[in-house]
């Protein structure tokens, strides 16, 4: 039951609005497939109330993929586009999934999916990220002249399965894709600020995504 289909085109996670975060793409006359590379997204999921900054590091051999997801996740209003200083009931940690995908030719163009296999927390700065996190599933097409790889992400969410429209922007090709530093500045988390409160609603910090090791 995704919202993608009924959101305002001013929310934050239309086309444009996404498109506006990404930086410029630094790949210059394509790469030398497809795929592989350094992918990046930065949306926001109204239907979950949280940020989200993800890298892909794909790698392609004739039309499989392998590689990783890389997030940060936090917590936020619409308006906090940045992780903010941590406070009470504030989520924000980060987060990897390795990945496998298949590159899809077809008479529209190329699509892709990727898919994340397990999770991983790799860090938290606010809060707690203890619980169950559903994996990530990209699925779109990919637009050669851009560089950009339109989505929607599929996870269970409960007993529902919800939908996000995620846009990601190829920014280096694979020579430049190696892993990357932290995903956004560390913010110091004072442990006084955490809220022990649960709350369902929050898709990466509570027991509403999917089970995952």
């Amino acid at each position: 039951m995704g919202w993608v289909g009924l959101r305002p085109q001013s929310a934050p996670a239309s086309i444009e609005d996404q498109r506006a975060r990404l930086p410029p793409t630094q790949v210059r006359g394509g790469c030398s497939d497809e795929v592989s590379g350094r992918w990046i997204a930065h949306v926001y999921y109204a239907q979950l109330r949280d940020w989200y900054r993800y890298e892909l590091l794909l790698t392609q051999r004739g039309d499989v993929l392998s590689g990783s997801i890389r997030l940060r996740g936090w917590t936020g209003t619409p308006s906090e586009s940045e992780p903010p200083a941590c406070r009470p009931g504030l989520r924000d940690a980060e987060w990897s999934e390795p990945a496998e995908g298949l590159v899809i030719r077809g008479p529209d163009g190329l699509s892709v999916r990727v898919d994340a296999t397990s999770v991983r927390i790799e860090a938290t700065h606010c809060g707690s990220a203890s619980g169950t996190f559903a994996l990530d599933h990209f699925a779109g097409r990919i637009d050669p002249t851009t560089q950009e790889f339109v989505s929607t992400n599929t996870y269970t969410f409960g007993a529902q399965t919800l939908t996000d429209l995620t846009v990601f922007r190829r920014v280096a090709c694979a020579d430049g894709a190696s892993p990357s530093p932290p995903i956004a500045p560390t913010v110091t988390v004072p442990q006084a600020h955490e809220d022990p409160s649960p709350r369902p609603s929050r898709r990466a910090f509570r027991c509403g995504r999917a089970e995952a090791p």
